[in-house]
């Protein structure tokens, strides 16, 4: 339930009506344009405008059809756009969110206040994160796609920094589990295999002109990278997750990587073990999005109070 409030005498509560407990939350109204800002991942996506014919934004104008009116971009000065957009995403990162959320705001005509952060933003056919995923080309598909996928690369960091020695005790009252030995396992059968056809290959490659053949697989790979590159296959963007202390100039310095060049040029490796070397980095996963994406997943070490 609520309610605004603009002369303290308009307004009693009775029991019949609170039913919710002996406790209310009060808090100063602020007048002003509904704005509204969806951050995706380390990206404000756009603002939107908010306009109801109700007294506020309440429920019924979030969910009923043509409840509310959604101006997209929302008619505003260029600095107060842009400073939205920026006072969402610190507002995302100092609440250490990650993947999608979606920033309220309030506009009086002078200055922004937050209102609040999203952390689940909806997803039906009139919510807002959708519709602006899709101003900027990014399809529904698209857009639950990315928040799968993040997800997985977020549990991917968390099993590389906990322990990966395996649990092999039983917990009482279970029988003891006989461990295999490793030479038996189907894992080193496998590994063996290609250990032998490698050595096989490339005792045959010394035996013969091995610079030739080097020299060859060099420039098919060269060919390859300026094909893929000419039909797109260039870094457009790089999203960032889990930056809360470190730079975003740093880490693209880090990584070396520059918008338009080939993304198949990329070495993962390399960029991954400098930015590690970075103060603040615990781990780093970087993962390529054909055809033009470089999506950096981090974690990063928690600042402690000394």
């Amino acid at each position: 339930m609520v309610t605004i409030v603009s002369n303290k005498d308009d307004f009693c509560l009775t029991d019949k009506e609170w039913t919710f407990g002996e406790k209310v939350m009060v808090e100063r109204f602020i007048p002003g344009r509904e704005l509204t800002v969806t951050v995706m991942g380390d990206r404000p996506l756009a603002v939107t405008e908010i306009i109801t014919e109700n007294d506020f934004y309440n429920y019924g104008a979030k969910y009923s059809d043509g409840g509310s009116k959604h101006i997209l971009p929302a008619d505003l000065p260029k600095n107060v756009y842009q400073e939205a957009l920026n006072v969402s995403l610190l507002a995302h990162q100092s609440l250490m969110c990650r993947g999608l959320s979606r920033v309220d705001l309030r506009y009086d005509g002078e200055k922004l206040f937050v209102l609040e952060v999203n952390t689940q933003p909806g997803m039906t056919p009139t919510s807002l994160a959708p519709e602006q995923a899709a101003y900027l080309n990014i399809s529904f598909n698209e857009l639950v796609t990315w928040l799968v996928e993040m997800q997985h690369l977020t549990l991917k960091v968390k099993h590389m920094i906990q322990s990966r020695k395996p649990n092999i005790e039983p917990k009482r009252g279970q029988p003891r589990r006989r461990v295999k030995p490793f030479w038996k396992k189907p894992v080193f059968i496998l590994i063996s295999i290609a250990i032998f056809f490698v050595g096989t290959f490339s005792s045959a490659m010394l035996v013969w002109d091995n610079k030739w053949f080097l020299g060859l697989i060099k420039k098919m790979k060269s060919d390859m990278i300026i094909s893929t590159a000419k039909n797109g296959f260039t870094v457009r963007e790089v999203l960032v997750e889990g930056r809360f202390e470190t730079s975003r100039e740093d880490l693209i310095k880090a990584l070396g990587v520059e918008k338009g060049s080939p993304i198949l040029e990329f070495n993962i490796n390399v960029a991954r073990r400098r930015l590690e070397s970075l103060p603040w980095i615990r781990r780093a996963l970087i993962q390529r999005q054909l055809p033009d994406v470089i999506h950096l997943l981090l974690s990063e070490h928690r600042p402690m109070a000394l």
